[in-house]
C-alpha cells in the first residue's frame, strides 16, 4: 500500500481564524483588566468563549477528517478516480461561480435579523437615541453591515481553497466512511452532516447531504473518462438498483 498523502482540509484554516479571534477578545480582556475597566473586560472573555469552542472543536474535527482522507489517498478506496485537467478547471469555475451567492444570502439574512429587532424596539415603544426612525433603520443596516463582514471572511476562505484546487491535480475518491474531492472531505454520517441519496447525471455524481437542523448542500461530484460504468454500478448498488 502506498504511503499516505498528507490532507490539509479547510476545516484547519476555519479553526485557526475563530482561534485567532479568540485569543484577540481573550487579549483585548487582559488589557481592559489590567486598566481596571472590570465591565468591558468581562463582556470581551464572554465574547471569546465562542470563537474558542468553535476553533477548537473545528480543529479536531479537522484532524479527524484529514486522517481518513489520508487513508482513502492511501488505497482504502472503493471507487476512485483521476479527473483530466481541463474538466478538473470548468469543475472548479463552475463552483467558483456557485459561491457567490453566499455574500447576498449573508447579507439578506443579516439585514432580515435587524428588521426583527426593529419590531422589536417598536413592540416596546422604543427608540434609538430617542428617535423612532432610527430604531428601523439603524438594526436592519448593522444586519447588513454584519452579513456582510461574515460573507467576506467565508469568501476569502472559499477563495484560497478555490485558488489552492485550481493548483492541484483532480483525486476523486471514496469509501465506507465518506468521500473525498481534492481539498474537501464529506462525511457519510457526521455532526451534523448525514449523506440523504446519491444521483447521477450526465455532469457526474450528485451527492445530496443534510447539514444541521434542515439544511441541504449538494455536492457534485465530476466523473473521469473511462469510470462511468463503475459509477453507475456504485451508484445502483447504493441505491438497492
Amino acid at each position: 500500500m502506498p504511503a499516505a498523502a498528507e490532507v490539509v482540509l479547510p476545516y484547519r484554516a476555519h479553526a485557526n481564524t475563530w482561534l485567532r479571534i479568540a485569543f484577540t477578545l481573550l487579549g483585548g480582556a487582559v488589557v481592559a483588566a489590567a486598566c481596571t475597566a472590570e465591565i468591558l473586560a468581562l463582556v470581551l472573555g464572554s465574547l471569546a468563549v465562542t470563537p474558542l469552542a468553535v476553533g477548537l472543536v473545528l480543529r479536531a474535527v479537522a484532524g479527524r477528517h484529514e486522517r481518513t482522507a489520508a487513508g482513502l489517498l492511501a488505497g482504502d478506496a472503493t471507487l476512485r478516480w483521476t479527473i483530466p485537467d481541463a474538466q478538473w478547471r470548468a469543475h472548479v469555475a463552475s463552483e467558483r461561480r456557485n459561491s457567490r451567492r453566499l455574500g447576498l444570502l449573508m447579507v439578506g439574512l443579516g439585514a432580515l435579523a435587524g428588521v426583527g429587532a426593529a419590531a422589536g424596539f417598536a413592540e416596546d415603544g422604543d427608540g434609538i437615541a430617542g428617535s423612532r426612525a432610527l430604531a428601523w433603520v439603524l438594526p436592519p443596516l448593522a444586519g447588513a453591515l454584519l452579513g456582510f463582514a461574515v460573507a467576506a471572511l467565508i469568501r476569502t476562505h472559499q477563495r484560497a481553497r478555490f485558488d489552492q484546487m485550481e493548483r492541484s491535480q483532480g483525486v476523486f475518491c471514496l469509501g465506507s466512511d465518506g468521500m473525498y474531492l481534492t481539498g474537501c472531505y464529506w462525511p457519510w454520517n457526521d455532526i451534523g452532516v448525514t449523506v440523504r441519496s446519491v444521483d447521477l447525471d450526465a455532469d457526474g455524481l450528485l451527492f445530496h447531504f443534510a447539514i444541521t437542523e434542515g439544511g441541504q448542500q449538494t455536492v457534485r461530484v465530476p466523473i473521469a473518462p473511462g469510470h462511468e460504468a463503475a459509477a453507475r454500478a456504485w451508484v445502483g448498488q447504493v441505491n438497492g438498483g
